[in-house]
């Protein structure tokens, strides 16, 4: 993981986190795995659904956000 720190103003400044490509992938499955937890998709089991129908049936954009919920805090402790 790559980051750098740009001082955009006084007391402002930019950080910006490089996350590897398998480490992106392998957080990406978790929030899926989260997501498919915490809704019920008729004809699924709970948290077995399929990622193609929770990107259908909840959203991508519920998995990017839940992936940046958990995932951003830990990038930026590192």
């Amino acid at each position: 993981m790559q980051t750098t720190i740009e001082e955009i103003e006084k007391y402002k400044v930019k950080l910006s986190i490089e996350v590897p490509p398998e480490e992106y992938k392998k957080e990406v499955d978790k929030a899926y795995r989260a997501v498919a937890q915490a809704v019920r998709i008729p004809g699924f089991r709970k948290g077995k659904a399929p990622k193609q129908i929770i990107d259908t049936q909840v959203g991508r954009e519920a998995v990017v956000e839940q992936f940046l919920r958990e995932a951003l805090y830990t990038y930026y402790l590192e």
